[in-house]
């Protein structure tokens, strides 16, 4: 279909949304992915990730049905400077997790085989690293290349690094669970998660690296949570769109931009796997119309100011008003309604947005 041609990187949430829209639409999509295969990272997969999601608004919006990978969870533990508090959950609860990687149970292969049926075509190893790769690239292309610290170089997108401290695991355990850690490990939060039997933690910190000392006492907190993990590692070449207050950008070098490094991903709590797959429908009537793609990307980025400057002055605040602030915090969540929880999402990008 001559002039009907899309090329769009990454095949992530955003990317295979966008492909997924496009394709429907009658475009000959080409999807490229420095990976031999779905699913990102496989050093970092499978791993479970937390997010609200309204499945009935995503479906509407996007024509995707992720509800098929969504779990509520049984279980949901915070723990806040060594005390832990468990937040209720319901079925009303609009909280769920997903497992990402290329396992027949993850978003990314729901994402990926609802591509392929619509007619998207997908070559794999092809790695976008620098400003003459993208230059290379057709003019219109979709960017959606995640957290990779090349791509936003390559790019011209400004960053702030983006370390981490993993592991992972197969567990019997057949319930869904989670944890969520603050602590004086670091200035944002380490979590744990087991969905559909692979277990997963995470310590990850923006600005500066983690200690051998916090690595440490995340281990214990994991271990005395009942997860034996072995295998732990760095997360190397991580990047966070939380540089600036102009991050958010959905076009750039004649190229459209979506997902983490269009700067959807909320900066305070780094929700950004809704923004994700909103972003890729946005990237995808970018192709066609411009002017209504920003306007609705403007609305999807409308948090992300307000979000940064709260992010900066919680981390320049003593260690004593944060446990304070986030000990009450927890206690909050542990005593609302699951409707109460559900309006409190209306920060994160593309939550009752769309």
């Amino acid at each position: 279909m001559p002039g009907k041609e899309i090329t769009i990187v990454g095949a992530g949430l955003s990317g295979l949304t966008a492909a997924t829209v496009l394709a429907r639409e009658g475009y000959e999509v080409t999807v490229l992915d420095k990976e031999e295969r779905w699913g990102g990272r496989p050093e970092f997969r499978p791993d479970g990730a937390g997010s609200p999601f309204d499945f009935e608004a995503i479906k509407s919006y996007t024509g995707i049905d992720i509800s098929p990978a969504c779990k509520p969870m049984d279980r949901m533990i915070f723990r806040v400077f060594g005390r832990a508090i468990e937040i209720p959950h319901s079925e009303s609860s609009q909280t769920f997790l997903v497992e990402r990687g290329p396992r027949s149970t993850s978003i990314d292969t729901l994402l990926y085989e609802t591509a392929l049926e619509a007619g998207a075509q997908f070559e794999w190893g092809r790695v976008i690293k620098s400003s003459a790769d993208v230059a290379e690239l057709p003019e219109g292309s979709i960017i959606a290349t995640g957290l990779e610290v090349m791509s936003f170089e390559a790019m011209g997108i400004p960053y702030v690094p983006f370390w981490g401290w993993f592991a992972k695991g197969l567990v019997d355990e057949e319930r869904t669970l989670s944890w969520a850690y603050v602590d004086d490990f670091t200035v944002d939060y380490a979590f744990t998660t087991v969905i559909n039997g692979a277990a997963f933690a995470l310590l990850f910190q923006r600005t500066k690296p983690i200690t051998t000392e916090g690595k440490e006492k995340y281990e214990r907190f994991v271990r005395e949570d009942g997860l034996e993990l072995t295998g732990w590692r760095d997360l190397i070449g991580g990047a966070a769109p939380h540089r600036s207050l102009s991050n958010p950008v959905l076009f750039k070098n004649n190229m459209i931009v979506i997902g983490t490094a269009a700067g959807v991903m909320e900066p305070m709590m780094n929700f950004g796997m809704l923004g994700a797959i909103i972003s890729g429908k946005i990237g995808a009537t970018a192709v066609t119309d411009k002017a209504k793609a920003y306007e609705e990307f403007r609305r999807l980025t409308s948090f992300f100011k307000p979000s940064l400057f709260v992010k900066r002055l919680h981390d320049r605040m003593p260690l004593a008003v944060r446990r304070s602030l986030w000990s009450g915090a927890a206690s909050m969540m542990a005593r609302s309604s699951p409707q109460m929880q559900n309006r409190g999402w209306s920060f994160v990008p593309g939550f009752k947005d769309f």
